[in-house]
């Protein structure tokens, strides 16, 4: 395995707060990003090596031995960065803010961002290993809203549909 980097986490209070609020609004509503969700999933590593995809498979695949599910049953636990290095050794390709998953597989990355866009090296990674779509939402814009929106202001940075 090649050296580890640790993680150091420079999150501000206006992203972080920003992730939790659309992550509560997605939860709420499956018509805001206008596809049907399973479940979803905040900071969701993602690991790819012989043992472990988790862009192909949901993290709860690899970790059916916890006990973190949600009222309705469903397993919501992802492993943090340094987890996915110890129980899994498998240091993650990135961490993406919000996943969408449909029918088991992940399928769309929320990036939400504050005073930084999206790096094109983040997006290389992700466009490399084919995530479907991978959209970026301005943290001002969620955190400006007075209610929860009919729709979401977004920006598509990766559309596999569309590329094909």
């Amino acid at each position: 395995m090649e050296e580890v980097k640790s993680f150091v986490e420079r999150e501000s209070y206006l992203h972080k707060y920003a992730k939790e609020l659309l992550y509560k609004w997605l939860n709420e509503s499956e018509e805001l990003l206008s596809f049907s969700k399973s479940n979803l999933y905040m900071e969701y590593p993602i690991c790819i090596n012989e043992k472990i995809n988790t862009w192909s498979y949901e993290w709860w695949q690899y970790n059916k031995n916890t006990n973190n599910f949600d009222n309705d049953g469903y397993l919501k636990y992802v492993p943090t960065y340094e987890e996915c290095i110890e129980m899994h050794k498998c240091i993650p390709i990135a961490i993406i803010d919000i996943v969408c998953v449909h029918k088991g597989l992940p399928y769309i990355a929320v990036e939400v961002v504050h005073k930084n866009k999206v790096s094109d090296e983040k997006l290389k990674k992700l466009n490399d290993i084919k995530i479907q779509k991978v959209i970026e939402i301005d943290a001002y814009w969620i955190l400006s809203q007075i209610e929860k929106p009919k729709q979401l202001k977004y920006r598509t940075l990766i559309d596999i549909f569309q590329i094909l």
